[in-house]
C-alpha cells in the first residue's frame, strides 16, 4: 500500500480530477480517496476591551443622535413601597 499526497483544484464544474503515475501498468487496483476541504476562515473579530466589548464601541454609541451617554434626564422620585417583614 502507498500513500500519496497531492494538491488540486475543483474546476467551477464542482470536478477535482486527478492523475497519478502508478507503477502498474495493465492491472486493475483499488485506490481510497481522502478529501480534505479548507477550513472555512472565521471573519476576523474586532479587539475587545476588558469588559470585553468591542474597543471604541461606547464612543461609537455616544455619537449616535439622541443616545448621549453622558446626559441622563431626571429619573423622578421613586415609588414608595411597603416594608417587608
Amino acid at each position: 500500500m502507498h500513500a500519496v499526497r497531492v494538491r488540486g483544484h475543483v474546476g467551477p464544474d464542482g470536478l477535482l480530477k486527478l492523475e497519478l503515475q502508478v507503477d502498474a501498468p495493465n492491472q486493475d487496483i483499488e485506490a481510497i480517496v481522502v478529501l480534505e476541504l479548507p477550513a472555512p476562515t472565521a471573519p476576523e473579530s474586532p479587539s475587545v476591551d476588558a469588559l470585553g466589548y468591542p474597543v471604541g464601541f461606547f464612543e461609537r454609541i455616544d455619537q449616535m443622535p439622541g443616545t448621549a451617554l453622558s446626559e441622563r434626564p431626571d429619573q423622578g422620585v421613586g415609588e414608595q413601597r411597603d416594608r417587608l417583614e
